[in-house]
């Protein structure tokens, strides 16, 4: 791993009342030294305030600043007061707190004394380069703005916050005669703000001593960062006007390049928006694309922190792998976790998340394959933040979450796992013909946002360009996972790429609507795209939901063709298995069809997501009432020997979120279970899943699981029995030769395949019913078979306990009787 970044307020040293911020660094660097032996370097991002203390620095050491001492929103507004629910102001929504009594004032000397200390004392301590970064923020919550809503109210425009609380990166400024660093006589009327804003990081960071900037909240995103609607979709419509759009991508892309001509030189890190790239373009013509391949100097956005505060992992993860999909100049990517909040008196490690780990597990199991075929995972890690919202730096906290990331990091994917998302990152953000898709995008993107919210392991991204690209000996590395990915663009390079993929054999599973469906895509798979209403309350038959018996659903659907693509169902065709149906006013049409080829399916998947008023976000259609079509795609995966089903009484109990990464050729669960009541009920093509340190019953060629909160689970075993309960053990190696071993008992008349460490094959030995020491064990046989997954060890007719070793990696040390066979193999069996 490159870079660990630990993000730190300025409350805990403005505690220091002799000002020695050594102290603060040293207690700092020394509660994070396990995870940053992980890394090549280390970073501090330092939240010194809203970023308005940049825009006012006049140059001036003795300048005081005002910083980020308060809890709740510094900028007070009355939008947020509700005066019937909270009537003394008690919420720090409705007024601010300072934190601290008696807290030190700051001036900018302060400052650069606080950056050099923190690169000395952390260097001394991990023998790391140490980086500080400074941050840039549009919103009102952190530090009280003149500068914002006093002195140029112009630039925010934006309401994510209420009416006119966030600054828009591409307005321009009016004139006035104060002082700043770089307009030692005013700012001139009509100067761009990121001429303004460019000039004077310039200046501050270089003069703060400074590495990297950071921009907060989606600023350099759009206008409008959190919400679904915005400039170019207003909940009823989308504008489709070419001219239009290019002039508003245009802005976007203005401020990058007038802010570069102002602060060439250093590297700006971005939080990006809390949505996908396919929905911030639909909305705002976000051009992420032109931004990555603009050689900005800019690390693209990493996993939103406020999906996962809301607990819509779907949304959190559809939307880091649309960004992951492509990347700048070859650049690597980030990973944020939300440890602490440090002004909104909330601690997630310890509230949200109940300190459980899943938003560790989750994200991190995520992976992209680059235009290459490799596969890559993250290379920069933020903790957000040390401190929380009193100053303090919890050692449990820190302690707590390092052992629990360096155990991810250890687990990080190595191989494609077994769902695998190729993304239209290019197609979505450009015009086909003469006009863009907007409403295309939008609604696929939120369609994957239910699917992974319903249960879709997906757990690898690569983008369309990614897959144009690749030859068919690279494209081997999608041996063994099943394609997710939208119906192709008509003509696209894609869809004659993929097409030309299926006839070698390749399991794809086609998502959304066929409004826009090409010739030849319809003629290769036998799929007609058909016209029909344009908003209902659609009665749905399904005969894959019949195999899903323990999950209470609908069988009805609300689809509305503005949040999904037109209608875009299909004719139902004789030749054709359709799987799913729906009934409209003018007929019945096809929802879910397996194609022409056996190992292809399309699956319509309605948006099932609605407009709320007041909402910023779509939100999911009652589930007593109507079906969630993301479960459809879950549903799918059952036809390719992923059977995941989760059994719950309620429709309105959320179902489980889930990752299955493959790493050191294991398969790696990780599980957010929102409600652990859910009973989950797993079958892969090799038998059912037995993850390490469980207990499991088998029934009906199921294994049924109950999960914690969270779980992170290496499964290396797939067992077929027809019945009883199967419990899988980490087991002391005690012996010389053996590395580490593993226990499977409750095996009766079972085939089981073991899936060894990678490179050990040939150094894992089998033992049946074996008894200590375990050096023997009964006669039986075993042996070594390739499948799309990798080599693994096959036995049948297994009875009783099974005894899985691994050879340490260089036994040559053995002395007087360790025995090899040619194959540097124990000959123990």
């Amino acid at each position: 791993m490159k870079n660990l970044t630990l993000e730190v307020s300025l409350k805990p040293f403005a505690k220091q009342l002799d000002r020695d911020f050594s102290k603060v660094a040293s207690h700092i660097f020394s509660q994070w030294l396990p995870l940053s032996s992980q890394f090549t370097g280390v970073d501090i991002l330092l939240w010194v305030g809203d970023g308005s203390e940049i825009l006012e620095y006049r140059g001036q050491d003795d300048q005081q600043l005002e910083w980020a001492k308060y809890i709740g929103r510094a900028n007070e507004s009355e939008s947020d007061w509700n005066q019937e629910t909270d009537p003394e102001r008690l919420s720090p929504h409705a007024t601010r707190y300072q934190y601290f009594e008696n807290p030190i004032d700051f001036t900018f000397g302060d400052i650069r004394r606080i950056t050099r200390c923190l690169k000395i004392t952390g260097e001394k301590l991990t023998g790391c380069p140490i980086r500080v970064g400074a941050t840039f923020d549009p919103g009102p919550e952190f530090s009280v703005s003149k500068f914002k809503y006093k002195w140029h109210p112009e630039i925010s425009t934006g309401g994510a916050m209420g009416d006119k609380s966030f600054v828009v990166s591409y307005e321009h400024l009016r004139a006035d005669d104060r002082q700043y660093a770089t307009f030692p006589h005013g700012i001139p009327e009509d100067t761009p703000f990121a001429t303004f804003l460019g000039r004077q990081c310039q200046r501050y960071l270089t003069d703060m001593e400074f590495n990297y900037i950071w921009f907060s909240n989606g600023f350099g995103f759009g206008a409008e960062n959190w919400s679904t609607l915005g400039p170019l979709f207003d909940g009823n419509k989308f504008d489709n006007d070419v001219s239009g759009i290019e002039q508003l991508k245009s802005k976007t892309l203005e401020f990058w390049h007038e802010f570069r001509d102002e602060c060439p030189n250093f590297e700006v890190q971005t939080r990006g928006t809390n949505l996908s790239v396919g929905i911030d373009f639909a909305t705002d013509a976000v051009a992420t694309e032109e931004l990555y391949r603009g050689h900005l100097g800019l690390v693209p956005p990493p996993n939103s922190p406020w999906a996962a505060l809301d607990k819509n992992y779907g949304l959190e993860l559809a939307g880091y792998l649309s960004r992951i999909s492509e990347l700048p100049d070859d650049e690597s990517y980030m990973y944020r976790y939300y440890l602490h909040d440090p002004w909104w008196a909330n601690s997630p490690w310890f509230d949200r998340y109940e300190q459980f780990p899943h938003d560790i597990y989750l994200p991190l199991a995520m992976s992209r394959i680059n235009h290459r075929g490799e596969i890559e995972s993250p290379q920069y890690a933020n903790f957000m933040t040390v401190d929380n919202s009193w100053g303090e730096l919890p050692a449990d906290g820190a302690a707590a979450t390092q052992l629990h990331m360096i155990n991810a990091l250890n687990d990080l994917p190595d191989q494609v796992s077994l769902v695998t998302w190729i993304y239209p990152f290019h197609e979505y953000q450009n015009a086909t013909g003469e006009q863009y898709l907007l409403s295309k995008a939008f609604a696929e993107d939120w369609y994957m946002v239910s699917a992974i919210n319903a249960g879709v392991p997906v757990s690898t991204v690569m983008s369309t360009d990614a897959f144009n690209v690749m030859s068919d000996d690279r494209r081997a590395v999608l041996k063994g996972t099943v394609i997710v990915t939208p119906v192709p663009y008509a003509n696209s390079e894609f869809e004659r790429k993929i097409l030309g993929f299926i006839k070698k054999g390749a399991k794809v599973v086609f998502y959304g609507s066929l409004t826009h469906v090409g010739e030849k895509f319809e003629q290769q798979l036998g799929i007609i795209g058909s016209q029909g209403d344009s908003l209902g309350d659609f009665e749905m038959t399904n005969e894959l939901a019949k195999k899903f018996s323990g999950e209470p659903a609908s069988n009805r659907i609300l689809h509305n063709a503005v949040l999904a693509d037109g209608f875009g169902f299909a004719k139902i065709l004789p030749e054709l298995r359709t799987l799913s149906t729906v009934t409209t006013n003018s007929g019945e049409y096809a929802s879910t069809v397996q194609t022409n080829d056996a190992n292809v399916y399309w699956v319509r998947g309605s948006n099932p997501h609605s407009l709320v008023t007041g909402k910023y976000l779509l939100q999911l259609n009652e589930p007593d009432r109507y079906f969630d079509t993301g479960n459809q795609l879950r549903y799918v995966l059952e036809q390719f020997g992923l059977h995941i089903e989760y059994r719950r009484s309620d429709p309105h109990v959320q179902t489980p979120a889930m990752a299955v990464a493959r790493s050191n050729n294991a398969f790696y669960f990780s599980v957010y279970t929102p409600n652990t009541t859910v009973e989950t009920a797993m079958r892969f093509p090799l038998g059912v899943p037995i993850l390490m340190g469980t207990e499991v019953s088998i029934e009906n060629n199921l294994g049924i699981y109950h999960f914690d909160r969270a779980e992170h689970r290496e499964c290396r075993l797939f067992v077929n029995q027809n019945g009883g309960t199967v419990s899988m053990t980490e087991y002391g190696p005690v012996s010389v030769i053996m590395k580490r071993r593993m226990e499977i008992s409750g095996l009766d008349d079972a085939t089981v395949f073991v899936f060894p460490e990678k490179g050990k094959t040939k150094k894992c030995e089998l033992l049946l019913n074996s008894v200590k020491p375990n050096v023997t064990g009964e006669k039986f046989n075993y042996e070594v078979v390739h499948t799309e997954w990798g080599d693994c060890l096959k036995a049948e007719h297994v009875t009783g306990k099974l005894m899985c070793s691994f050879e340490f990696d260089d036994v040559n040390y053995l002395e007087n009787g360790g025995k090899l066979d040619a194959n540097n193999r124990l000959d123990s069996h």
